[in-house]
C-alpha cells in the first residue's frame, strides 16, 4: 500500500508560516513559497536571487548543508533587511526533545536528513531513500527512534568519476530509462548508475525489512536525483513507496509550524 504524506495539510502549513522555505543542498537549491516549488542548481546565483526577489515575502526559513551557497544567500538578504531563520543544531535538539525523537547521532546529523526524519507521519516505521549528491537510506521506527543510515554513491557522480579516473569522456547523466545491456559506452555507464542504483536499493530495502523486522514499514523516495530511478525501481519490483522529492521542505515546514525555536540571524 502506498501511503501519501498529507500534501494538502502541508500546503496549509506553508501558507500559515508566510515564509519562503529554502533547502540548500550540495548540488541544488529547492525553494517553496505558497503552493509553488522551484529548483535551481546552486551555481545559478542570479536566478535564485531574482526568484526570491519576485516573491512577496521577506522571511526566509533555511536548511543548508552547503556553507558557500548559504553564505551567498544569507549575506545578500541580510543586507536587504530580510528576516532569516536557520535550522541549526540547537533547534534540531530542542525539536527532537520536545517531540520525543531518539536520534543518537543528532550532533553530526545534517539538517536535511533531520527534516527527512521529522517529515514522516507518526506511529509508523519508515525507510527513507534520499538521493541527492550522494544517496542516503534512513530508518526511523514507530517509537521515533532513528536506527541509523546507509550512504551509497551518488547516481550522477558515477559518470563523472569514470571521466575523471579514465581516458573515457563520459557525458553527464541525462536519462531516466536505460536498457540493462548496451554497446555504447555512455549508455553502459548510465545503466550502471540507474539500474545499478535501483538494484542496490531494492536489495538493501528488503534486507533492512528482514533484519530489523520492518514488515509494515512505509517507504519514501525523495531527494533531488530521485527522479532518475523512480520508474526503474518499480520495474525492479519495489513498488510500494511514496515518491516525494521535496521531503526536506515538508519537514522544514513542519518544524516551524510545531514550535521549532527560531534562530534569527541578524547583522
Amino acid at each position: 500500500m502506498i501511503i501519501k504524506l498529507n500534501e494538502k495539510l502541508y500546503n496549509v502549513i506553508i501558507m500559515s508560516l508566510n515564509s519562503i522555505l529554502i533547502d540548500i543542498g550540495n548540488t541544488s537549491v529547492d525553494i517553496k513559497y505558497d503552493k509553488k516549488n522551484f529548483k535551481f542548481y546552486k551555481e545559478n546565483k542570479n536566478e535564485i536571487i531574482n526568484l526570491i526577489n519576485s516573491l512577496d515575502c521577506k522571511r526566509l526559513i533555511i536548511s543548508s548543508v552547503n556553507k558557500k551557497t548559504f553564505k551567498m544567500i544569507s549575506s545578500y538578504y541580510l543586507k536587504k533587511k530580510y528576516e532569516i531563520v536557520v535550522l541549526d543544531k540547537d533547534t534540531m535538539i530542542n525539536y527532537a526533545k520536545d517531540n520525543n525523537y531518539d536520534i543518537p547521532n543528532l550532533n553530526i546529523l545534517g539538517s536535511d536528513l533531520f527534516c527527512d526524519l521529522v517529515a514522516c507521519d507518526l506511529n509508523s516505521d519508515y525507510i527513507i531513500i534520499d538521493l541527492g549528491t550522494v544517496g542516503k537510506i534512513l530508518v526511523l521506527n514507530k517509537e521515533r527512534k532513528f536506527l541509523g543510515g546507509i550512504i551509497i554513491p551518488g547516481i550522477t557522480s558515477f559518470p563523472k568519476s569514470v571521466s575523471d579516473s579514465t581516458d573515457l569522456n563520459i557525458s553527464e547523466l541525462n536519462a531516466i530509462d536505460v536498457d540493462l545491456l548496451n554497446y555504447d559506452t555512455n549508455k553502459c555507464v548510465f545503466s550502471g548508475s540507474i539500474n545499478g542504483t535501483a538494484s542496490m536499493l531494492y536489495d538493501l530495502v528488503h534486507r533492512l525489512i528482514e533484519k530489523y523486522r520492518l514488515i509494515n514499514a512505509k517507504i519514501v523516495l525523495c531527494g533531488g536525483n530521485s527522479y532518475f530511478v523512480e520508474k526503474t525501481l518499480r520495474k525492479f519490483g519495489l513498488t510500494n513507496f511514496e515518491y516525494n522529492p521535496k521531503l526536506v521542505l515538508v519537514g522544514l515546514g513542519k518544524i516551524y509550524s510545531c514550535g521549532g525555536k527560531n534562530e534569527i540571524k541578524k547583522d
